[in-house]
């Protein structure tokens, strides 16, 4: 399995995974500085299960931005966020 992570706004890095292994969650923090500010980067990784529903909105407190993933070459991925969406 591959995940493509961003790094810095500039260039994606890949990394291979052999073995993945779903988690609940998984969180990753990064400073950097913004026109002379140091901002946080918080990106919390959530399970998309509705078993996690009630966890996962634990999550959203305090969140300024929320990025929502899907599968490109499923359209139950895509209608299944679609969903979710409409559940806010």
């Amino acid at each position: 399995m591959e995940n493509n992570i961003l790094h810095g706004g500039k260039r994606a890095h890949t990394i291979k995974h052999k073995d993945y292994v779903p988690t609940v969650s998984d969180n990753f923090s990064a400073n950097v500085v913004v026109d002379g500010s140091t901002v946080n980067f918080g990106l919390w990784d959530t399970a998309g299960q509705e078993d996690y529903n009630r966890l996962r909105t634990l999550s959203y407190r305090g969140a300024d931005v929320f990025l929502l993933a899907f599968s490109l070459i499923s359209k139950a991925s895509y209608e299944n966020i679609a969903n979710k969406v409409r559940a806010f």
